[in-house]
C-alpha cells in the first residue's frame, strides 16, 4: 500500500520539459519534445526567453563558450532542380556500331569513346558507359590495384603495366565511384570469361536505348534485364534513381565474339533525358558552431556541397568567394536553353551569402552582397536592443490547434514575450495576474515514437498592426520550461 501512495503523490506532481532551440535566420518555427507518457497532461510555459544570437557570437569569439558548444553541427539542406527546356535537344548524337566490330571488348570500347566525344560541356560525365569486374573481386578485402598485380597475368599474359593496362575508361568516367578503370582481358581465357562480367552504367535521368539486343546478349545480360520489343520501340535501361550514377551488372559471364546471326543487325544507340525536371535527393551541408564566422570557412564547405550536388546530377553547378569584395557567387551551366539550375537552401544559409532571406538561387541572381565576417562584438547589447524594440512584443502559438481567440491568427496562443533593455525577450511579470493558456499534447503522433514533437511559431506585428511570422535577418534561441499538468490540478 505505501508503495502505491509514493507512486500516486511522485505522479501527480506537475512535470517539467525544459528546452533549448535555436532559430535560423528568417525561421519562425521550433518544435518541443514532450515524452508520450504525459499525453494526459495540460501544459504551459512557466518561463519562456528569446535571445538573438548576437550573444552567441560574442561568446564565441571571445571564446567564453564550452569545447563541446563550439563543435555543435550546424546542419543545412542543399538541393538542385534541373529544368530542361528542350530535354531531346541535351543529348546529341546517335552511336551506330561499325559491322566489323565482332568481340564484345571492342563494343564497350567503341561505345566508351563515342559518349566520351559526344558528352554534353555541361554535364561532370559522360551521359552512359560500358566497364567490366570480376566476381573474385571483393572490395572490403582488396582494391583493384593490389587485386590486379595478382590477376595480370591470367588477364594480359604479362606482368601489371599500368602504362599499358591502366586507365581504360574515358577521362570524364575514371572519378566515378566503384568503376573498374582497367583494360579488359585480353587473353580468352575460359577459366577468365567465366568469373567476368560487364557493367553498363546511366547518368542520372537518362535513359539508354539499344536498337537490337543481340549485342547485349553476347555481353551478357539476359533477357530479362533487356525486356522484350514492344512495336518498333528500343530496348531501354532507366536511371530513374533520385541522383547519381546507376550501374547494372549483367548477370551472365559474356562471350568474347558476337553470334554471327547478331552481326546482322546494326547497333544503334541513343540517350535522353528522361522527366522535364529532375529534382533528386537533398545533401546536409554540416559545419561546426565554431567555423561559421568566416567567410573563408564557408566558401570551403559551400565548394565541397557544390562538388557533391554537382556529382549527384551530372551537371556542373559552382561557387567562388572573392576576398577582397567578400561576395559569393554561384556559377550555373553556361546554356539555359538546354538546361535550367536552381540550388535550393534554407534562408538562414542565403543571408550568411549575401543573398537574403530566400531559398532558392538560380541565374537571375548569381553574385550575392558583401558579407562582413568582422564582428564588432562591443555593440552586442546595442544591436539586440535595437532588434528588440523595432520587433515589439512577439507571440507564441501552438500550431498543432486552432483557435479563433487571437485577432488576424488561427493559432492557439501559448505566451506573449516583450523585450528587456539588453534586447532579451520574456513573460512579462503582469501577465502572471492571469491564468496561462494550456495546450494538451496533440493526438497524430507516431505510434513508434516516445517522444511527442509539439510545433510552435512566433509572430510578430508590423507598423500597421498586422500580424507577421518572425523573420529576423539573425538567427535566435528559445529557451524556458513547459510545465504540464493533470486536467484535476490548479495552475
Amino acid at each position: 500500500m505505501s508503495r502505491k501512495r509514493t507512486h500516486e503523490v511522485a505522479f501527480s506532481e506537475p512535470v517539467t520539459v525544459p528546452f533549448k532551440k535555436r532559430i535560423p535566420a528568417g525561421h519562425a518555427n521550433f518544435t518541443i519534445e514532450v515524452p508520450k507518457s504525459y499525453s494526459d497532461m495540460r501544459f504551459f510555459f512557466s518561463s519562456f526567453y528569446i535571445t538573438p544570437d548576437f550573444y552567441s557570437t560574442e561568446a564565441a569569439l571571445e571564446e567564453l563558450e564550452d569545447p563541446e558548444e563550439a563543435e555543435t553541427p550546424i546542419v543545412y539542406d542543399m538541393g538542385v532542380k534541373n529544368v530542361y527546356p528542350k530535354k531531346g535537344d541535351f543529348y546529341t548524337g546517335s552511336f551506330e556500331l561499325d559491322k566489323s566490330v565482332t568481340k564484345t571488348a571492342q563494343v564497350m570500347t567503341k561505345v566508351n569513346a563515342f559518349f566520351e566525344g559526344h558528352k554534353p560541356q555541361i554535364c561532370l560525365s559522360l551521359g552512359t558507359f560500358f566497364d567490366w569486374t570480376d566476381e573474385r573481386f571483393d572490395a572490403e578485402m582488396t582494391t583493384w590495384d593490389e587485386f590486379m598485380e595478382i590477376m595480370a597475368m591470367e588477364y594480359y599474359g604479362e606482368a601489371l603495366d599500368k602504362t599499358k593496362h591502366y586507365n581504360a575508361l574515358p577521362l570524364s568516367a575514371r572519378s566515378i565511384p566503384l568503376v573498374n578503370n582497367y583494360l579488359f582481358p585480353t587473353l580468352e581465357i575460359e577459366n577468365v570469361r567465366e568469373n567476368i562480367s560487364f557493367r553498363l552504367w546511366m547518368a542520372p535521368n537518362t535513359g539508354t536505348y539499344f536498337s537490337t539486343d543481340g549485342h547485349l546478349r553476347a555481353m551478357g545480360f539476359t533477357q530479362d534485364q533487356i525486356g522484350k520489343r514492344i512495336g518498333r520501340q528500343k530496348f531501354a535501361f532507366k536511371n530513374e534513381e533520385y541522383g547519381y550514377f546507376e550501374m547494372i551488372y549483367a548477370d551472365d559471364a559474356p562471350r568474347f565474339d558476337i553470334p554471327q546471326e547478331s552481326l546482322k543487325n546494326l547497333l544503334k544507340i541513343d540517350l535522353k533525358v528522361l522527366t522535364s525536371v529532375f529534382i533528386p535527393l537533398e545533401l546536409k551541408l554540416v559545419m561546426k558552431k565554431k567555423d561559421i564566422f568566416k567567410n573563408e570557412n564557408y566558401a570551403t564547405a559551400m565548394k565541397k556541397a557544390m562538388q557533391d550536388l554537382s556529382e549527384l546530377t551530372n551537371t556542373r553547378v559552382n561557387l567562388n568567394y572573392d576576398e577582397a569584395t567578400k561576395k559569393f557567387k554561384f556559377i550555373f551551366p553556361p546554356n539555359p536553353d538546354v538546361l535550367r539550375t536552381t540550388i535550393t537552401l534554407p534562408t538562414d544559409l542565403a543571408e550568411r551569402l549575401g543573398f537574403g532571406l530566400v531559398d532558392s538561387i538560380n541565374r537571375d541572381r548569381t553574385e550575392g552582397d558583401r558579407v562582413d565576417d568582422d564582428f564588432d562584438i562591443t555593440k552586442t547589447e546595442t544591436k539586440a536592443r535595437a532588434l528588440g524594440y523595432d520587433t515589439g512584443m512577439i507571440l507564441v502559438t501552438n500550431e498543432s490547434k486552432t483557435s479563433n481567440t487571437l485577432i488576424g491568427i488561427s493559432d492557439q496562443l501559448m505566451c506573449t514575450v516583450y523585450p528587456n533593455a539588453v534586447g532579451v525577450y520574456s513573460i512579462s511579470p503582469l501577465e502572471n495576474c492571469f491564468e496561462p493558456p494550456t495546450m494538451s499534447l496533440p493526438n497524430f503522433f507516431s505510434g513508434g515514437q516516445n517522444d511527442v514533437s509539439v510545433p510552435y511559431k512566433l509572430y510578430r506585428f508590423l507598423d500597421n498592426n498586422e500580424p507577421a511570422k518572425l523573420d529576423w535577418k539573425n538567427g535566435a534561441f528559445v529557451c524556458g520550461q513547459l510545465r504540464g499538468l493533470k486536467p484535476d490540478q490548479q495552475l
